[in-house]
C-alpha cells in the first residue's frame, strides 16, 4: 500500500506545482508508480523535498493499519502497484 501513498503524493505535486520540469518528471514518476516502480517517485520527487516523503510514509502506515484492522488477506503474492488489487479477491468468491 505504500506504493499507492507514493502515487498519491506525486499526484498532489503534479496538481499543485507551477514548475514545468517538475510536473513532467512527476508525471513520469506517477505512471511508473501505477505499475509498481516507485523509485522515480521516491528518489526524484518526494525524497529531495522531505515533507512529501514523510507524508507518503505516514499515508502508507495508515493504509497498512487499515488493512491490518480489517484482517485483509492476500491470496497470491503479487507485484506492487496496479496489479496488486486482484490479489485481495478470494478465489472461492469468483467460482
Amino acid at each position: 500500500m505504500v506504493c499507492y501513498a507514493q502515487i498519491g503524493v506525486v499526484l498532489a505535486i503534479i496538481k499543485q506545482t507551477k514548475d514545468k520540469k517538475l510536473k513532467e518528471t512527476a508525471t513520469g514518476a506517477f505512471f511508473s508508480g501505477l505499475f509498481g516502480v516507485t523509485e522515480p517517485a521516491i528518489y526524484g520527487i518526494t525524497l529531495p523535498r522531505k515533507r512529501p516523503f514523510v507524508l507518503s510514509c505516514i499515508g502508507g502506515a495508515v493504509s497498512g493499519a487499515i488493512i491490518g484492522a480489517f484482517h485483509s488477506v492476500l491470496y497470491i503474492l503479487p507485484s506492487m502497484g496496479f496489479f496488486a488489487i486482484p490479489a485481495y479477491i478470494n478465489p472461492k468468491v469468483v467460482q
